[in-house]
C-alpha cells in the first residue's frame, strides 16, 4: 500500500501501481474526465502512469491550466510595463 497526499493535505491509501486516473475516479467521476495530467511529487505524469511510491498528488484540470495560463500573461504584460519604456 502506498499513501497519497492531496492537496487539501488528506491522506488516503492506495495499492502500489494505482494511477492518478484511477485515483481520481474514486474521487468523481466528472472530475476523471476534466484531469488532463497529474502533479506526483512535483513531477508531471501522464494519468495512465502508475504511481509505485508514496506521493503528493495534485491532478491538472482544462480549468487549471487555464488559470495559470492566464495568471502567468498577467505576470508577463506586467513585468514588460515595469521594465520598459515605449516611445513613440
Amino acid at each position: 500500500m502506498i499513501k497519497i497526499t492531496f492537496p487539501d493535505l488528506s491522506v488516503k491509501e492506495f495499492e502500489s501501481g494505482i494511477t492518478a486516473e484511477k485515483i481520481a475516479e474514486t474521487i468523481s467521476s466528472s472530475l476523471a474526465k476534466k484531469c488532463i495530467i497529474a502533479k506526483v511529487n512535483d513531477e508531471l505524469y501522464d494519468m495512465s502512469r502508475p504511481i509505485e511510491v508514496d506521493a503528493k498528488l495534485d491532478s491538472v484540470t482544462d480549468r487549471k491550466i487555464n488559470i495559470l495560463y492566464e495568471a502567468d500573461l498577467k505576470y508577463a504584460f506586467d513585468w514588460v510595463k515595469e521594465n520598459y519604456t515605449y516611445t513613440y
